[in-house]
This record gives structure tokens, sequence and C-alpha cells, in this order.
């Protein structure tokens, strides 16, 4: 939430496309993760968006190793 809180510079508790790009680049992510098209990011849409890039094999679980990847991006 530290984070996320950092990001949402509008104070709305979503991340427009210029607040994600702050905290995670330029990338295709946002329009991928915005699954309702009204063009912000709710936390929902954040972590399943991070959950699916962590789930390698797409079985909507992780195992130790994807888990692993929670320490990579924010630490133990």
């Amino acid at each position: 939430n530290e984070t996320w809180s950092e990001w949402d510079t509008g104070g709305d508790g979503a991340l427009d496309e210029n607040e994600f790009a702050t905290g995670l680049g330029d990338n295709s992510w946002f329009g991928d993760w915005d699954t309702d098209d009204d063009n912000m990011l709710g936390e929902r849409e954040y972590t399943d968006g991070v959950f699916g890039l962590w789930d390698d094999n797409a079985d909507g679980a992780l195992d130790d190793n994807e888990y692993g990847y929670y320490n990579t991006y924010y630490g133990d």
C-alpha cells in the first residue's frame, strides 16, 4: 500500500496511465490489466495483473518457485 499511495498522486485510490508509468515504466501492462476499460487501475486490477505475471504456468496458484517472485519485488 505504501508504494500504491506514492504512485497515486491524485489520491483517488486508482492509478491512471501516467501514475502507473511512474511506478512501473512504459509497457503494455496498463492496457492489459485495465479489465473494465475505464482508463484507471483499481487495486484489484493491479494485484490480478501482478499475480498473472508471477503465475508462470497459468494454473491460478503460485507454487514455491513462482512465489519466489514476491521476494524479488517486495523483499522478505
